[in-house]
């Protein structure tokens, strides 16, 4: 009966180990006869002997027998781990690698968390996470793309590939050897180019990571209507009612005194009106704290309500064309029309932003004739005044105004007596006829002056800041024009005596011109009170001379005199008509506020844009998007790395030093160790000297080779002369 072939085929390769066992004890006998006949002592073990390349060596090579003695060292043959346990111990190592790219991927979802949110110490701590993980980006990147590219050269190599892949493969193990490789090897394969790009993600995710968030002011705008007091198309701010009626007057009095006084005598109100006037204006500035900050001060007042800058006044202005918007200046002090400003309600409260907006006021403005002699003409006309009756000295301290006043006076003010025909003006001191336009006489016991009264209508834009939380608003005039409804000048016709006593308010205007002497009185005979201090020179605020008034008005220019006259008349004008509305110190609506004046107070209204500026986080998406598409490669190396690992069954000895002394005829280790990772190779084999040498110096054509430094006979050295190698 045949066989079946694999019994043939088994009986052979036992016939053909026979004959290799034969030959190998033969090959003995001849090595042990060689050793005894030779000069050259030459130690081959016996497992080398089929080894064609070890004939005739220059080098003796003596066996390590600790090494067959360690219990580490696979002395026998042993196959290849292939379970699932033994895939999941060569995978273990690496199992680490997939934590890598977890922080950076937390970190990520904290940086998207961080989108325009405001600035807080929890993003601050992202931020400094940030920080962090583009320092250590490098070092983890590294880690996990070094040991893929070695498993895949392992891989690549257990199934068969190109040399040049592996040369590529193993040379690319950090950035600047995977792009130096190509060049220094001139191997250029895919490889090449997908290393070298994979290799660039590390930088460029590192900084990525670094610009994934800036710090920015997220702007966002809002109308706001807004509200003013009073409204522009009422005229002057005069409250009629309140100085009519004696009940109205004695209730307000006492908060007039108190506001006006607090007015006149605040550090914002000096120096107003008197730049280039008064020989203590540069020294008043240096006692606020410098130009700057008399600048600052100047734009509100006391109570925080915006002033309205004096027209006229503003470098650039030109009576030709008025209603060309004039820049307020920002570098210098500006003149303004009064000393209390205009309240506003409906800003915003708390919360930091600017608001802009628009309104329309209209203030009080005086042009006086040259001074004369006040008892000459009052001896002409003893009857041409609403209240005073004196026609000599005694005329500064007539009180007329009933019990309400007390004090003393170097001044008097009075209007035109419309029951006497007397309508005397800057043109005409004693003329007579009906009242057109108001006008008041001012004056002292010496000199006097009529000045005419006339209105002028304004448009203004407010620019308000506010910096931070419940911080104060910072409001200032920043542009200012003629309102182009209404003429400029505009001629009073508010401020005149009615001649009908039976109509309401009908003495108003006089009562309000005679009683601001009265406003701030002094106490003691021959005392300039603290406003005529004020008018003779505001750089020095209330402060002045004890003595009596001589010339320290008829000395200055009519229209700086005028200037400061109509300053104080706006600003007690401001205070009288709504004063809840000027203090501000509660939310009471400008609306209603009618019971503490008794009249219906008029309202402007207005739209205000409030833009507010908020610090947040910005996320920059397109560095976003290169961070995350570097955490993609980082991960998806990480996992390949261990499917790898899981797969592969070859020893890993690639990169290892010890891979060099496999199979090396000029390398003595004990036989077997073909399974042993490249690590344990290296640990086992720790303490072998190897060295690069001519291994055949003892024939014509040397072999340069890395063999064992132990036991040759003897060796020459490289380079020299007329010495060739293989």
């Amino acid at each position: 009966m045949m066989k079946p072939s694999g019994l043939n085929c088994e009986r052979e390769n036992h016939d053909q180990t026979q004959l290799v066992t034969i030959y190998e004890e033969w090959a003995v006998v001849i090595a042990l006869l060689t050793v005894g006949s030779s000069q050259t002592v030459v130690s081959i073990p016996p497992d080398q002997l089929l080894q064609p390349e070890k004939a005739g060596t220059g080098v003796s090579i003596s066996r390590d027998k600790g090494l067959d003695e360690s219990p580490s060292w696979p002395g026998h043959p042993r196959p290849v781990p292939s379970s699932i346990y033994a895939s999941i111990c060569r995978a273990a190592p690496y199992l680490p690698q997939l934590v890598i790219p977890v922080p950076f991927l937390v970190l990520a979802g904290l940086v998207t968390g961080l989108a325009y949110q405001p600035i807080s110490s929890y993003g601050d701590g992202v931020l400094e996470g940030i920080a962090l993980a583009s320092t250590f980006w490098p070092f983890g990147f590294s880690a996990v793309l070094d040991a893929s590219i070695r498993t895949i050269a392992l891989f690549k190599a257990e199934r068969g590939t190109k040399l040049s892949t592996l040369e590529v493969l193993l040379s690319s193990q950090a950035l600047v050897s995977a792009l130096k490789s190509p060049f220094v090897v001139r191997i250029f394969t895919f490889w090449t180019l997908i290393l070298g790009f994979i290799w660039v993600i590390s930088p460029a995710g590192g900084q990525a990571a670094y610009q994934t968030v800036r710090q920015t002011s997220l702007i966002e705008t809002k109308i706001h209507d807004l509200m003013y007091s009073p409204a522009a198309d009422i005229g002057l701010p005069f409250n009629r009612i309140l100085w009519a009626s004696s009940s109205n007057f004695g209730t307000q009095l006492g908060r007039i005194y108190a506001m006006f006084r607090a007015a006149i005598s605040a550090s914002n109100a000096i120096a107003q009106a008197s730049n280039g006037s008064s020989p203590t204006f540069d020294a008043a500035i240096r006692g606020l704290g410098g130009a700057d900050t008399a600048i600052a001060a100047a734009r509100m007042d006391l109570w925080q309500n915006v002033r309205m800058p004096e027209i006229t006044d503003l470098p650039g202005y030109n009576p030709k064309d008025p209603y060309r918007w004039l820049h307020v200046p920002t570098d210098r002090l500006v003149t303004y029309e009064s000393l209390v400003g205009v309240p506003v309600r409906g800003i915003p409260q708390e919360t930091p932003g600017n608001i802009s907006f628009q309104l329309s006021t209209t203030y009080a403005t005086l042009e006086c004739s040259p001074w004369f002699n006040t008892t000459a003409w009052r001896e002409k006309t003893p009857e041409a005044l609403l209240i005073h009756r004196a026609v000599n000295s005694s005329i500064t301290n007539e009180k007329r105004m009933g019990s309400n006043i007390n004090g003393f006076q170097q001044i008097y003010m009075d209007t035109p007596s419309p029951l006497t025909g007397f309508n005397f003006s800057t043109k005409n001191h004693t003329s007579q006829g009906p009242i057109t336009q108001g006008a008041l006489v001012f004056g002292t016991r010496g000199n006097s002056t009529i000045c005419d009264i006339g209105h002028i209508y304004v448009d203004v834009e407010i620019q308000c800041q506010r910096e931070q939380r419940l911080g104060q608003m910072v409001c200032r005039s920043d542009k200012i024009r003629h309102s182009p409804a209404q003429p400029a000048p505009f001629p009073d016709n508010q401020m005149i005596t009615k001649v009908n006593q039976t109509d309401p308010g009908a003495p108003a205007a006089g009562y309000f011109v005679a009683f601001l002497p009265w406003i701030t009185s002094s106490y003691h005979s021959g005392n300039s009170s603290p406003l005529e201090n004020y008018l003779a020179d505001p750089a020095r605020g209330i402060e002045g001379d004890a003595v009596a008034l001589t010339d320290e008005y008829t000395r200055l220019p009519l229209k700086i005199f005028a200037q400061r006259l109509a300053m104080a008349m706006n600003t007690a004008l401001r205070i009288s008509y709504d004063m809840p509305s000027i203090l501000a110190f509660t939310d009471l609506n400008i609306t209603e506020s009618t019971a503490l004046t008794g009249m219906e107070p008029k309202y402007g209204s207005t739209t205000g844009s409030f833009t507010t500026s908020t610090a947040v986080y910005r996320v920059q998406y397109k560095w976003m998007g290169l961070y995350i598409a570097s955490l993609v490669v980082m991960s998806v190396c990480a996992v390949a790395n261990i499917v790898l690992r899981l797969i592969i069954r070859a020893p890993d000895f690639l990169t290892n030093v010890a891979a060099l002394t496999r199979d090396s005829p000029y390398i003595n280790v004990p036989s077997g160790g073909s399974t042993l990772d490249g690590e344990e190779r290296s640990r086992l084999l720790r303490n072998r000297r190897l060295k690069i040498f001519d291994v055949h110096p003892e024939r014509d054509v040397g072999h340069i080779a890395f063999a064992d430094d132990m036991g040759q006979t003897t060796t020459k050295r490289f380079g020299v002369v007329d010495r060739v190698y293989t």
